[in-house]
């Protein structure tokens, strides 16, 4: 019976073995590329909506970061103009008009940061006392 078996019969059947098997290893390894292959071939290659989206986060995160440097530097001018006998409301408002012009404060990240800086500084600046509280609710309420 093998001797009715050619040598391009061997090799063919071969390959064709091979060539399954390679593609069951690849099927159960690369399972979520290919959907992802056979996805964008469907959408006629527009990238992917979310995709896009993680983006532009990732963009505008980078310049909410570029933007603090400036952002702290005009906080400390103004508590450093307001003085030691700054008042408390006034300074407030001031902050607010330079922070409402941040896009970073859309992070959570951000919102710490300047949050804490304020505590920090404007208490050993101008001697008034900020409670974090006081200062969400100052931000939360600035036109987005």
């Amino acid at each position: 019976m093998l001797s009715h078996i050619t040598w391009g019969q061997y090799w063919a059947i071969l390959i064709l073995l091979v060539a399954i098997y390679y593609f069951l290893i690849a099927a159960l390894f690369f399972r979520q590329e290919i959907a992802g292959l056979f996805r964008s071939t469907l959408s006629h290659h527009r990238p992917a909506r979310g995709h896009s989206e993680e983006q532009q986060g990732q963009k505008d995160q980078k310049t909410g970061f570029d933007g603090l440097e400036p952002v702290v530097a005009d906080i400390k001018n103004i508590m450093a103009n307001a003085g030691s006998g700054a008042d408390k409301e006034q300074l407030l408002a001031q902050l607010k008009a330079r922070i409402a012009s941040y896009p970073g404060m859309r992070y959570p990240a951000f919102h710490n940061a300047i949050n804490q800086y304020i505590i920090r500084n404007a208490e050993v600046i101008c001697g008034v006392g900020f409670e974090e509280d006081e200062l969400e609710a100052a931000w939360d309420s600035l036109p987005r």
